[in-house]
């Protein structure tokens, strides 16, 4: 069986290809998400600290690689050089922040108590996280939808968008580089057929930035399977 390919151009250089990535396959998304599941329970259950500890390695890989990331971004989607060097800066102070302040937004809160009872809020990850982003904005559409998402214990598994395939390729390898625990992040690669696949398979919760047309379908998507979604839609609100 011939592997399909996902050829990534240069819009500032008459869409000269500039790298390839592999679609994925049928059977390799499945093989992710079930990883994300089995992975799921450790990662939930580690504790937030020891979830902060993963995250700030990640924090600092990026770090190292900043240049890289922002000329592969310009090169491929056509963003200034300037601005790409600011959508990695400030990424990363987003993820800073999420780290920073998890302790405030996740801890038990007591809602209540008095001689005979305590009420106490407890927030539990949601699960297996389809997470699928455009290609505008190509490290902070990633980092707002999985950086709070990692930090809370869902697993994830990540589709950029088809016009990005190499950033999303080398986001992929960086959390490999990182030693990221095994299926906590996963990545697939292709166009919306791909991103269809993925939210028809064994997920909790789906997260997805792009067109009204294709929020319409997730939405019936998330119905069908009582799961719930948070969309950003043709620049309009999350929702």
């Amino acid at each position: 069986m011939s592997i399909m390919k996902l050829q990534s151009t240069n819009p500032s250089k008459n869409y000269k290809v500039i790298g390839e990535v592999e679609i994925s396959s049928p059977r390799e998304i499945a093989q992710k998400v079930l990883m994300s599941r089995k992975a799921l329970n450790s990662w939930a259950t580690m504790g937030l600290d020891h979830r902060i500890k993963h995250i700030e390695k990640l924090i600092d890989a990026f770090d190292k690689k900043q240049t890289y990331l922002a000329s592969l971004m310009s090169q491929e989607m056509g963003m200034p050089i300037t601005q790409a060097v600011d959508d990695m800066k400030y990424g990363i102070e987003f993820l800073h922040w999420y780290c920073d302040n998890a302790h405030t937004y996740l801890d038990p809160e007591i809602t209540y108590d008095d001689a005979k009872e305590i009420h106490r809020v407890f927030r539990e990850p949601r699960g297996v996280v389809a997470l699928i982003v455009p290609w505008n904005f190509p490290f902070s559409n990633f980092v707002w939808g999985a950086g709070q998402s990692l930090v809370c214990g869902n697993t994830i598994i990540f589709k950029h968008s088809e016009e990005t395939p190499l950033f999303g390729k080398a986001i992929e390898d960086i959390f490999l580089s990182a030693e990221f625990p095994i299926g906590v992040f996963s990545e697939v690669y292709g166009a919306g057929e791909v991103g269809k696949l993925l939210v028809h398979e064994d997920i909790d919760m789906i997260c997805f930035t792009g067109s009204t047309k294709t929020g319409q379908y997730l939405y019936s998507v998330a119905a069908q399977k009582l799961i719930p979604i948070l969309m950003e839609l043709g620049g309009s609100a999350p929702g």
